[in-house]
């Protein structure tokens, strides 16, 4: 069994799936006993998605620079580029899907459990979870059960992503909140909230009102309520973090409802509220 500093050695294939069986139960026991292995392993699968969307994001650049050279007028003066190039850029997005594919392939590895990571690890370690809509059976033994799946419903049927969220672009192209705001946009939340693990200074609220909704996107709605707390107390998305805090909670599992109506009824009775309307609504659900 390896000891010591031999383990990181195995970090790149404990993440691409590549170790064998028994070796890869080993290197798990040892991150359970190592938060510094542990730490290695998270941040080496963070770093690796980062270099995946700044390197998508350069052949995205370097291809429009391409075909911008290519602007000349039709006629006999064109270039065998201009002539061609919609079989070109046919090729090269075949081209961009097959690595894509095998990278995706590649990367088809647990996550690591969230017991093995630290404690107070900001890292989003809970999987998306897809609510099904709610049935109720004819007999069904416990039951708050379906309440509790029909609050959550009730909470993700109430939500949508905030305008406010597609002008969050951060400073530059390449800077970890532009990238951030693009995984979101393409649906991977968790990579964005990976990247806004440390919020970047002089961008706090921004980065901040991503990562909560990132949380929530993913499903891990206590870490979401958090970051929707952190917003109330001041700030341009105050009052939007009112109301997404409150489907946070709401979707949490065991909420106390009587303060969530509480806070549901004080938003539907402020008629300038950005969400009274939607407040209103859910109100009248009686959940």
């Amino acid at each position: 069994m390896n000891t010591g500093d031999n383990w990181y050695s195995h970090i790149e294939d404990y993440n691409l799936g590549q170790l064998p069986a028994d070796l890869k139960a080993q290197f798990e026991t040892a991150m359970r006993d190592d938060e510094a292995l542990q730490a290695a392993v998270a941040t080496h699968r963070a770093e690796w998605e980062m270099q995946e969307l700044m390197a998508e994001n350069l052949l995205r650049s370097q291809i429009r620079e391409q075909f911008e050279t290519l602007g000349a007028p039709p006629g006999e003066g064109q270039s065998w580029w201009a002539k061609n190039w919609k079989y070109i850029l046919t090729a090269v997005v075949v081209m961009i899907v097959v690595v894509y594919g095998i990278l995706q392939t590649s990367k088809k590895t647990p996550e690591t459990p969230a017991h093995i990571l630290p404690q107070g690890s900001p890292v989003d370690t809970t999987p998306s979870v897809q609510v099904p809509i709610a049935q109720t059976p004819e007999k069904i033994p416990v039951e708050d059960a379906p309440k509790a799946q029909d609050r959550r419903q009730l909470a993700m049927s109430s939500y949508r992503i905030p305008e406010s969220l597609s002008g969050v672009r951060g400073q530059a192209d390449e800077d970890t909140l532009a990238l951030a705001s693009k995984a979101f946009f393409d649906k991977k939340y968790r990579i964005a909230v990976r990247l806004l693990t440390n919020l970047p200074e002089g961008e706090t609220q921004d980065a901040l009102s991503l990562r909560a909704h990132a949380y929530f996107n993913s499903g891990n709605y206590a870490a979401a309520s958090r970051d929707f707390l952190a917003l109330e107390k001041g700030g341009i998305y105050r009052r939007e973090a009112e109301w997404f805090g409150l489907l946070a909670r709401m979707a949490m599992p065991n909420p106390d409802q009587k303060t969530i109506r509480l806070e549901l009824d004080k938003i539907r009775r402020q008629p300038n509220h950005p969400f009274a309307r939607d407040a209103e609504k859910l109100w009248r659900t009686g959940f």
